[in-house]
């Protein structure tokens, strides 16, 4: 078996990496007491209409996470392999 990554694989592994440890673990405190309303994968359908503050400043916190990887991926992934099409 060949537990080697490729160098995609291994750039994807970095890129998850830093935005865990550069994103996600400084807001952990921020969410240590947050309401369990964001818990699961289906977070957004229970919270998207509602109108408690402190419930907006999560999704708001959430949705520019998002956006951030979105971001990140696109600009580390998906522009790397166009330029690598359009080269072979």
């Amino acid at each position: 078996m060949e537990f080697r990554l490729t160098p995609e694989e291994e750039r994807l592994r970095q890129v998850v990496e830093e935005f865990v440890r550069d994103e996600l673990i400084p807001l952990e405190p921020d969410f240590a007491n947050g309401p369990d309303i964001f818990e699961g994968s289906r977070w957004k359908s229970r919270v998207k209409k509602s109108q408690d503050t402190e419930i907006r400043r999560y999704i708001a916190i959430m949705e520019a996470l998002e956006k951030k990887w979105a971001t990140m991926f696109r600009t580390s992934f998906i522009t790397a392999k166009e330029s690598r099409s359009t080269s072979i």
